[in-house]
């Protein structure tokens, strides 16, 4: 069976994982901590030694690579590795951007393998690391992604959507429309605007032929008029005269008519923390370690559980990958032999991460019950706290030696007390 991964799928995926902070802080968290351990090699259960262009190698490229490595398998639920050359003939490995190769899955007697496609590299030097428990799967003839990113991308699209709408409401709320309705009104003609009539002392009464009729002329005359009246009580009222700026008159029989106006939803807050915990939880990094707002209560214990046990996880299986780029790339010179077991044994080169710094309490617990030695004490505590190691001393405190002396000291004089007034039950 063949089936093929979208590209498009693909570039989807990549460019949500580039571009949401939860992912990138997430990341951060493991990766910080994982590069903060020292790379150890063992040959045939013995500490080994790399020549020094390996050691130039590793300390040049090999973060940088576990890095990328992290963002594939987060991202894509497999990692895209190529073997480079640079120009003092080292040869180091580097991710592959998903966007530049078309990926096509076989599954031939229950066994899956991957084959790529791309015209902008040598596919002879990429190979595709699997087996993290994110296979691809068929849907409708056509492969699906189940990565950790994958898993909640609907999350980070209805929260999205949610928030462009959040930003419609707001923007509607600063810009609102206004309608407008017809009001029925009588059809006579009103006085003082559309007719008028004539000063007449002498009249006892007031007649049709007083009346005249205001023309356009006349009613820019009054406007004018009450422009000037305006203007005249401008300088006494001024906060008045500003806000006349701001009249607008509607035409003749309308009125405002008052609509409702969108809220938004009030939980949106909650949202966010809900969605983020889910997302931080999918990752295997517990949120209160990236956002302390307060929102559960403080799970030291469970916390911290979660935290390294996502830690051992990336551990394991980063050390499985360096330890096979480390025998594609710099293990040589090796003859086959009748038994492939013990030769693998002998040749091989193991590579492994370092335990990580604890915390100090732990550290001093440990120091102090007799299960760490000066050496390795002294080494974690610089690491834990940043400091170079020559400023380490290599000797334990003298306070140390003569604290224990005393504890002997006392132990032995109330042997001795006990010894000459022995107590008469």
């Amino acid at each position: 069976m063949l089936y093929t991964i979208p590209k498009q799928l693909i570039s989807k995926v990549w460019h949500e994982y580039s571009t949401h902070s939860t992912f990138y802080m997430c990341r951060q968290l493991i990766s910080h901590k994982i590069l903060s351990c020292e790379f150890e090699f063992s040959k045939n259960s013995k500490k080994f030694v790399p020549s020094l262009q390996v050691q130039d190698t590793i300390a040049e490229y090999w973060s940088e690579f576990i890095t990328g490595f992290m963002d594939h398998v987060i991202a894509l639920g497999f990692a895209i590795v190529q073997f480079q050359t640079d120009s003092v003939g080292r040869v180091y490995p580097l991710m592959v951007n998903p966007q530049l190769v078309s990926i096509n899955i076989h599954i031939e007697n229950n066994i899956q393998s991957y084959s790529v496609e791309s015209t902008h590299m040598d596919l002879d030097t990429v190979c595709i690391y699997s087996g993290f428990g994110f296979d691809p799967v068929i849907v409708d003839g056509v492969g699906r992604l189940t990565s950790l990113a994958s898993k909640v991308m609907p999350l980070i699209n209805f929260l999205h959507n949610l928030r462009s709408q959040c930003i419609l409401m707001e923007h509607n709320k600063s810009n609102p429309f206004f309608f407008s309705e017809i009001v029925d009104t009588s059809r006579e003609r009103q006085e003082g605007i559309d007719f008028d009539y004539y000063a007449d002392a002498g009249a006892t009464d007031v007649s049709e032929d007083m009346q005249f009729e205001r023309n356009k002329v006349n009613v820019e005359i009054l406007k004018k008029q009450q422009e000037m009246y305006a203007t005249a009580h401008r300088t006494q009222l001024p906060r008045a005269g500003d806000r006349l700026q701001n009249v607008v008159t509607l035409p003749t029989g309308h009125r405002i008519v008052q609509t409702p106006q969108n809220t938004g939803r009030q939980d949106i807050v909650q949202l966010h923390k809900v969605i983020s915990e889910q997302i931080c939880t999918t990752l295997g990094v517990p949120r209160s370690m990236l956002i302390a707002d307060g929102q559960y209560k403080s799970d030291t214990e469970g916390t911290r559980m979660l935290y390294d046990t996502t830690l051992r996880w990336w551990k394991n299986h980063i050390e499985t990958t360096l330890t096979d780029i480390y025998t594609k790339n710099y293990l040589s010179n090796v003859q086959a032999k009748k038994n492939i077991y013990l030769t693998k044994q002998r040749h091989r080169v193991n590579v492994a991460l370092s335990a990580g710094s604890l915390p100090y309490a732990q550290l001093v617990m440990l120091y102090e019950s007799g299960v760490l030695e000066w050496e390795p004490y002294s080494k974690m505590v610089m690491a834990l706290y940043d400091l170079p190691d020559t400023f380490r001393s290599s000797t334990a405190p003298i306070m140390e030696l003569s604290r224990k002396r005393k504890r002997s000291n006392d132990s032995s004089s109330l042997d001795h007390l006990s010894q000459s007034n022995p107590v008469n039950l």
